[in-house]
C-alpha cells in the first residue's frame, strides 16, 4: 500500500523532515471557525483549556516543530515536537531544548512530544512519547470531525496520509521486534 502512496513517496527524501514538514502544513489547516483543529494532535484539548493559537515554526532552534501559543492571560508558551526516527533520541537533547526556550525569557516551555515508531527513551522533565500509530489515530479521529469544515481535498489527503503513517508504523514495529 505505501508503495503506491503520492504522500508516501514524497517522504522517502528524509522521513523526519517529510512528517514534520507535513505536520506544520496540518497544523496550520483553519476550519470555518478560524480554529486549527490539528493542533490537538499534538495538545489534547487546546481549545477547551482557553489556548490561542498563534504560530507552528519548523527548525526553529533545531527543533522538528515548535507550537507557540498563549493562555486566556495572555502568557506565551511553546510546545515542540521532536520526530526521531533514523537518530537515536537522547534526553540531554530534550532537555537542551527546554532550556533553551527558558532561558529566552520570552515564553513558557509549554511541554514537548518524542515522536516516533518504538519508544526507545522514556522522556522526562515535561516531555513524553507519542507513537506513529496514535498521531495516525488522532488525525484520522480529527479528520473525522472536520470533514464538513476543511474540503474533500483536504479531508482525503489527509486520511490518507493517517494511512500512510499507520502503515508506517505498522512496517516499523515488524522489523523491529522481528
Amino acid at each position: 500500500e505505501l508503495k503506491k502512496s503520492p504522500l508516501f513517496a514524497i517522504s522517502r527524501c528524509g522521513i523526519e523532515l517529510a512528517h514534520s514538514n507535513f505536520w506544520k502544513w496540518l497544523i496550520d489547516i483553519e476550519d470555518d471557525k478560524r480554529n486549527h483543529p490539528f493542533i490537538e494532535v499534538f495538545i489534547p484539548d487546546f481549545y477547551n483549556n482557553g489556548y490561542s493559537f498563534p504560530d507552528v515554526k519548523r527548525e526553529e532552534w533545531h527543533r522538528d516543530l515548535s507550537i507557540h501559543y498563549k493562555d486566556e492571560q495572555n502568557n506565551a508558551y511553546c510546545f515542540v515536537v521532536e520526530s526521531k526516527i533514523k537518530s537515536i533520541p537522547t534526553q540531554k537533547q530534550l532537555d537542551h531544548y527546554k532550556d533553551k526556550i527558558e532561558s529566552a525569557k520570552r515564553e513558557k516551555f509549554g511541554g514537548g512530544v518524542l515522536t516516533g515508531i518504538v519508544e526507545t527513551l522514556t522522556p522526562k522533565n515535561g516531555w513524553k512519547f507519542l507513537s506513529y500509530k496514535e498521531i495516525a489515530a488522532r488525525i484520522k479521529y480529527i479528520n473525522e470531525l472536520q470533514k464538513v469544515n476543511i474540503g474533500n481535498f483536504y479531508y482525503e489527503t489527509i486520511a490518507q496520509y493517517a494511512k500512510d503513517l499507520r502503515n508506517i508504523y505498522s512496517m516499523g514495529t515488524h522489523l523491529h521486534y522481528s
